[in-house]
């Protein structure tokens, strides 16, 4: 293999490449033309190739090193993973499904990554490492931090001269979008049905004083407060405010897709970007998350994507793997190109890089962490083992309920005791 050479590893051949990639480097020189280091992700948009680029620029600066690029849906980079992981042969660096990250733990796949070497620490808040902690154990790190919002069409709300509501709370945000959905005339609704979003139904959530997980691994969530944000879901549906589960082809729209049909969209702040390139002609906007009347304290969150790296990859190698996520972390060329669809970055570098960009898009993103981060936040659990199907469960329930075929009570209760049982 030549050096720079880049591969990008599709779903189908990129295990048996692989499983070749780590027995022919198990000492870390491989052919001789340099270190090889496997970075598994996933990609459902346009990242991939930005990411390919980006490698390649790197293994230009860095001879010594070459990336091999394993990427696949997210569905499908999670099914891969299992798969890697019976078979010992998990890339030596990959991305962590939010599901998956105590699944991963207990598995006992992450490498303690306290001192890795070639990764520039001091970019990283210390406060921010010790809340990635797992049972006080650094084996992760984080690429980014996402928080949910609610993002609207400037351009539409331009058209017929309206402006969202001073108060930004669940109620008068619903009023609003029946208001649209009337008078816009031009048959848009106010919001795609998007009950299904898992950030946005947390924050609902801690906004009432629960949590999603517990930190002892159990459903804190009760069957009240899923009921009640399903209810506000519902109430726009049956009133016409949202698409048809019909006319946007089942409870989890897109606005890629149905972007020119609606006003709104409640998603992660980060999709603005993506979103914005497929509508460009659209002014697009976001604010966190509406809130209830009295929101309880320390309601706001982020989540980090994380990484991990290995534990069986060897010593020899692991400065080079060291080098590679200094580069995905910290360096600002990296986020420069790419842009924060990973979330608005944990290394204060590259958020310091961004501070001056002219793009709108990655302004509003911007605005939404600092607001988020401006906030007291109460610690946040991850999903435990055992609950990595709850949103495929979550889904199941929200279709019973628009099919007609059970209650909301009914179907959050079947949720609940389904989600219990696995866990």
């Amino acid at each position: 293999m030549k050096r720079r050479h880049f591969l990008s590893l599709g779903a189908a051949s990129g295990l048996a490449l692989a499983a070749c990639s780590r027995e022919s480097n198990a000492s870390g020189g491989g052919s001789g033309d340099g270190v090889q280091v496997r970075y598994g992700h996933w990609d459902n948009g346009s990242a991939q190739a930005i990411y390919a680029e980006l490698f390649q620029q790197f293994m230009e600066e860095n001879d010594d090193i070459e990336i091999l690029q394993e990427f696949a849906s997210y569905d499908a980079f999670q099914e891969r993973m299992t798969t890697q992981i019976a078979g010992g042969q998990v890339p030596d660096i990959f991305w962590i499904a939010s599901p998956q990250i105590l699944a991963y733990s207990d598995a006992g796949i992450y490498r303690e990554v306290e001192e890795l070497p070639g990764l520039e620490y001091d970019q990283l808040d210390t406060d921010m490492l010790d809340r990635l902690k797992i049972d006080g154990k650094l084996t992760t790190l984080p690429v980014g931090m996402i928080t949910p919002c609610l993002r609207w069409n400037q351009t539409f709300l331009d058209e017929v001269g309206a402006e969202v509501p001073e108060t930004w709370t669940w109620d008068s945000v619903a009023e609003f979008l029946r208001d649209y959905t009337d008078n816009n005339g031009e048959g848009r609704k106010g919001i795609f049905y998007h009950a299904g979003h898992d950030l946005t139904l947390e924050a609902w959530l801690r906004q009432h004083g629960e949590d999603l997980w517990t930190e002892d691994g159990q459903l804190g969530a009760s069957i009240e407060g899923i009921s009640e944000y399903l209810q506000w879901w519902e109430r726009l549906r049956t009133d016409g405010v949202t698409l048809s589960i019909e006319e946007q082809g089942g409870i989890n729209g897109s606005w890629n897709e149905f972007g020119s049909q609606v006003l709104t969209d409640i998603g992660s702040h980060n999709q603005i970007l993506e979103a914005s390139a497929v509508f460009p002609d659209y002014e697009l906007r976001e604010l966190p998350t509406p809130t209830n009347e009295s929101p309880a304290d320390g309601h706001g969150f982020t989540y980090f994507v994380r990484l991990g790296i290995y534990k069986d990859v060897p010593d020899e190698r692991l400065e080079a793997v060291g080098r590679v996520v200094n580069f995905n972390l910290n360096s600002e060329e990296f986020i420069t190109e790419l842009g924060p669809v990973q979330g608005t970055p944990a290394s204060a570098r590259q958020r310091a890089a961004l501070e001056d960009t002219t793009d709108p898009n990655i302004q509003q993103a911007n605005s939404v962490t600092d607001a988020i981060l401006e906030q007291e936040m109460r610690p946040r659990f991850d999903a435990p083992a055992g609950a990595n199907t709850w949103r495929r469960e979550y889904d199941a329930a929200i279709e019973q309920i628009v099919l007609g075929q059970q209650s909301i009570t009914d179907a959050v209760t079947q949720f609940h005791t389904t989600v219990r049982a696995g866990l």
